[in-house]
């Protein structure tokens, strides 16, 4: 038997004293009593960690692929073990496993993945008794990418805009280069906020393949805030959604103060989304928010049926920028984030999944 012992916590200077009793239940083996004896050492913790290099994550490769990481920093011999687990249902229950020996790259025999699968891997390593894991794991197709996603923005009127015309209009920017016919098709959505929140009173417009829609304004409700946005139609893209839905407060028509009701408004909408980086994304997305007051903030992740599929956020924060992180379990497709506080404040923004 080897019996192992530490001291801990351990303090500089500080001497641990004591004994370790050895018992066998089997009666005639002897009684063992080990005296100890250790002086505090500083200690130095866990060492540190160590992660993945390439390929980069959501990449598409060729065969052989080959697997990259940064060495474990510490004193005695490290050896590494590769795992790549695969959702391919034609294919053993179990990650594949690979032993790299000393080495930090691992080129995987052509033949062992899947084409058709998501892989998925990350290593471990091991050093004397002890073992660590990679701080990340990271994933891979085969193959070659599909073509990128394509994006649009939105033109006019801008985000936090005044209007006090009868008739506005209404401009985004052009989708270029569809892969199949039917050519791109766009419908402008208004949708109502009362209260600050979004009620779910949409004023739709079908615009067909034009850039820009005139709305006569009188349909709408005068002395309220709205949030517009674009969809497109756009063949083997399927529908996509414009970069930013944005906001506009509509005035009484030549209301005589628009300027100074501009400032108001734009003034109290600082509190927001920022940035989503990436977006597209897979598997995960990187969202800041802008927080002017301390308070009560909820961010939230619907799908494009409207169906909560994830809460971020949900608690107390301070002022300040605040990074959030989504790992999209779902399907590929849109979804729209939501963030709003204790004050009614509210920000939309469109979150598009590709995998």
């Amino acid at each position: 038997y080897a019996v192992t012992c530490r001291f801990s916590p351990s303090e500089d200077g500080r001497i641990h004293q004591g004994a370790l009793r050895l018992e066998s239940n089997g009666g005639n083996l002897p009684v063992v009593t080990v005296e100890l004896r250790g002086e505090g050492i500083s200690d130095s913790g866990e060492p540190p960690g160590f992660d993945l290099l390439s390929p980069e994550n959501g990449a598409y490769v060729e065969e052989p692929v080959l697997l990259t990481w940064q060495a474990l920093q510490v004193s005695d011999p490290v050896t590494y073990i590769v795992y790549v687990a695969m959702g391919d249902s034609s294919r053993p229950p179990g990650p594949l496993t690979y032993d790299a020996g000393d080495q930090t790259s691992f080129s995987i025999p052509i033949g062992d993945l899947s084409p058709n699968a998501i892989h998925v891997w990350w290593v471990i390593a091991h050093w004397g008794t002890a073992a660590i894991r990679s701080e990340s794991e990271w994933t891979f197709m085969l193959g070659i990418p599909p073509p990128p996603i394509p994006h649009f923005s939105l033109l006019s009127p801008t985000d936090n805009a005044m209007i006090t015309n009868e008739t506005q209009l209404f401009e985004w920017e052009a989708i270029e280069g569809n892969p199949s016919e039917p050519p791109v098709t766009f419908v402008l959505d208004i949708i109502l906020r009362t209260n600050d929140s979004l009620n779910g009173e949409y004023y739709h417009y079908e615009v067909g393949a034009q850039t820009s829609y005139t709305v006569d304004m009188n349909e709408l409700r005068v002395d309220n805030d709205y949030v517009w946005y674009v969809t497109a139609t756009a063949g083997a893209w399927g529908d996509l959604m414009s970069d930013q839905a944005w906001r506009f407060h509509l005035s009484q028509f030549g209301h005589p103060n628009a300027v100074e009701e501009l400032n108001r408004v734009s003034s109290a909408s600082r509190f927001g989304i920022r940035s989503i980086y990436p977006n597209p994304f897979n598997p995960e997305t990187s969202i800041t928010l802008i927080i002017p007051e301390t308070g009560v903030v909820r961010a939230q992740v619907f799908d494009i049926l409207g169906r909560e599929v994830a809460t971020l956020l949900n608690g107390k924060i301070s002022t300040g920028e605040h990074r959030l992180t989504w790992r999209a379990a779902g399907a590929s497709g849109l979804y729209l984030l939501r963030v709003s506080n204790e004050r009614g404040e509210v920000d939309v923004r469109k979150l598009t999944v590709t995998k």
